[in-house]
């Protein structure tokens, strides 16, 4: 049996989706496993232990071509956690025999299965797609896994900044793809990422995509102690998965490298704005969130329209207090 999951884009997404993974891998343990995921979010995935084989596909690629990469391999059935028309297409087109996914977005038709969603948060609901296929899942848990070459290049980068074997490091990852009402004042992130680095005797690594680079110059720059930008270094997600994995803290906006410490029991504080935390509410209890109540949020919106007050309101003693309080858990 042939089985291609098509994995979702978001990087958080992609982790929350790892419980069902291992639920798949365990329920079809003869068959061949192939995964498909966009760039970098494969970065993300290998090391794995769901497939036996990961496809990485660039954002260019179109729909005939990657239509064409999956009829080649003629599969039986095809899972899509990628809830759009274009996985659907792409799999219709592929000629997957069975095509298993939610309902919607004009796809309905081009699906031979969907299937019904009952929990609201992301981890449930990809719980809920994988029993369309008499997959079960008893005890949820997210897992990540490192490779060599992404510990090797991990390993490399903190030499090369003279972060010694043993050292603590402090992971921040400030910025957000979703949109900048997600983005926290780069002032606060370096007075907090100052004082807890003071006060547990540990280096701080800034990470972000390259795109990113912007924020995380400025925040090295506005700090007193010792910290190194990773983001403009160019270390890739990997990588940074990598150093959040052997972190003794992470401090986050509600982005994806969060799921990071979450999979790997990594004590974690996160910030949330506009975001709704319901619907990433699955293992947030190993994390410290920090929330502001305000009268207009959670309002799901990319660019506030008002004064950002949902981040506004959060102070760089809010952040330390929490990170005191992850530590100590």
């Amino acid at each position: 049996m042939r089985i291609l999951v098509r994995c979702p884009n978001p990087i958080g997404d992609a982790v929350m989706a790892t419980p069902a993974f291992a639920a798949i891998r365990k329920e079809f343990a003869d068959a061949h496993i192939t995964f498909l995921a966009r760039k970098p979010v494969d970065e993300v995935l290998w090391g794995g232990r769901w497939f036996d084989e990961l496809w990485g596909v660039q954002k260019e690629k179109s729909v005939w071509e990657v239509a064409k990469k999956i009829r080649g391999v003629d599969f039986d059935l095809a899972i899509l956690f990628r809830n759009s028309f274009r996985s659907a297409l792409e799999a219709f087109l592929g000629r997957a025999r069975r095509r298993v996914g939610y309902a919607g977005h004009m796809r309905t038709m081009m699906l031979t299965e969907r299937a019904k969603r009952t929990e609201r948060d992301t981890v449930g609901s990809y719980i809920d797609l994988v029993k369309a296929v008499g997959v079960s899942v008893d005890e949820p848990k997210l897992e990540l896994f490192a490779t060599e070459g992404q510990e090797r290049e991990a390993d490399e980068f903190l030499r090369k900044h003279k972060v010694e074997d043993g050292e603590k490091i402090i992971v921040i990852v400030p910025g957000a793809a979703y949109g900048p009402a997600k983005l926290w004042r780069n002032d606060r992130w370096a007075e907090a990422a100052d004082a807890i680095s003071e006060e547990i005797g540990a280096r701080v690594i800034v990470c972000g995509s390259p795109a990113e680079s912007h924020i995380t110059r400025e925040i090295a720059a506005k700090m007193r102690t010792r910290v190194v930008d990773a983001a403009s270094e160019g270390v890739r997600l990997g990588a940074v998965k990598a150093l959040v994995k052997r972190s003794a803290l992470t401090l986050t906006t509600d982005t994806g490298p969060r799921h990071f410490a979450a999979a790997f029991g990594v004590p974690s504080v996160v910030l949330f704005g506009p975001t709704e935390v319901e619907r990433t509410r699955s293992f947030l209890d190993d994390a410290v969130v920090v929330r502001k109540e305000v009268e207009c949020g959670p309002c799901q919106k990319k660019t506030c329209p008002l004064d950002h007050r949902c981040m506004e309101l959060i102070t760089a003693e809010d952040v330390i207090q929490a990170a005191r309080k992850a530590i100590k858990a």
